[in-house]
């Protein structure tokens, strides 16, 4: 099972996204987190690279995340980002089937020495604080949160 794009990008350039990537500022966190991800199959279904017109969807939730990173000071683990539509239903019942995931603007993370609780509340209080806006999840072993524009909690 393969994702398929409905039409073919014609790309403007031929920038890699890591290329891409290293000229956006972001000081925690690498390309390779983010394409390692690109490359995983889970039950048959191959993950693919997110379209070029998706890559600026997620410096908000990245900018947060790597906000975050400086605020607690300790590593922060990207354990899933972009999902092509058929790798996201083959997720299972843990997946939405409008997740932010399928559009670049989620992030699953853990954050080292610190409870996925501890992480939820920590991002909670920076979006009170009018940080960013956007999901948050809470999860038994990690923080789901992505910025859609509007504020939800579970």
């Amino acid at each position: 099972m393969f994702c398929k794009r409905k039409r073919p990008e014609k790309p403007k350039f031929r920038e890699t996204f890591s290329e891409w990537f290293g000229r956006q500022g972001i000081r925690n966190f690498s390309a390779r987190e983010f394409t390692s991800y690109f490359e995983v199959k889970r039950r048959g279904a191959q993950n693919m690279d997110p379209p070029r017109s998706m890559w600026a969807n997620i410096l908000p939730t990245l900018r947060v995340v790597d906000d975050l990173r400086d605020s607690v000071g300790t590593p922060i683990t990207l354990t899933s980002s972009y999902r092509c539509p058929a790798y996201n239903r083959a997720i299972g019942s843990g997946a939405a089937s409008r997740s932010q995931h399928l559009q670049f603007r989620a992030l699953d993370i853990k954050v080292k020495g610190m409870s996925a609780g501890r992480v939820y509340d920590k991002l909670l209080e920076l979006r009170r604080a009018g940080s960013w806006v956007g999901g948050l999840g809470g999860y038994n072993t990690f923080t789901h949160i992505d910025t859609r524009g509007k504020n939800a909690s579970w």
